[in-house]
């Protein structure tokens, strides 16, 4: 044994609950240190992944929204276009009416019974003379 060792046993003998106390603290701290770190790095790894999660969730968003934006475009032009086509059907009925009545204004002007024959037969009215 080395005479270090053989100065140093009875101290230790005589010190040893003291030294296991300090021994054992020593490994409560260093413990406690790893854990601590082990938590940081967890901590950190996490905040990362959900700052991942939040930047996919803002680009899906960002997606919907194009989407959403594109689908009322969409929505705005094929509004616009029907309701360009009703405006011009309904011009278009209002010439017909018109060139109709004016039709049937020189037809039937001057035989009223030719007129009501044309109108039992158009809708299926009665005619009643007065």
């Amino acid at each position: 044994m080395p005479p270090l060792l053989l100065r140093l046993l009875p101290y230790a003998k005589a010190y040893w609950k003291e030294i296991a106390i300090v021994s054992l603290a020593l490994m409560v701290f260093g413990k406690m240190q790893y854990d601590h770190r082990l938590m940081v790095r967890l901590y950190e790894e996490q905040a990362t992944a959900l700052q991942e999660q939040i930047d996919g969730l803002n680009a899906i968003h960002e997606e919907e929204l194009r989407l959403k934006e594109e689908a009322l475009e969409s929505y705005r032009t094929t509004l616009e276009t029907l309701e360009k086509n009703y405006v011009e059907e309904q011009e278009r009925n209002n010439r017909t009416i018109t060139e109709r009545r004016r039709t049937i204004e020189k037809q039937f002007s001057q035989n009223k019974e030719e007129l009501a024959n044309e109108i039992i037969s158009s809708f299926n009215f009665e005619y009643v003379p007065m």
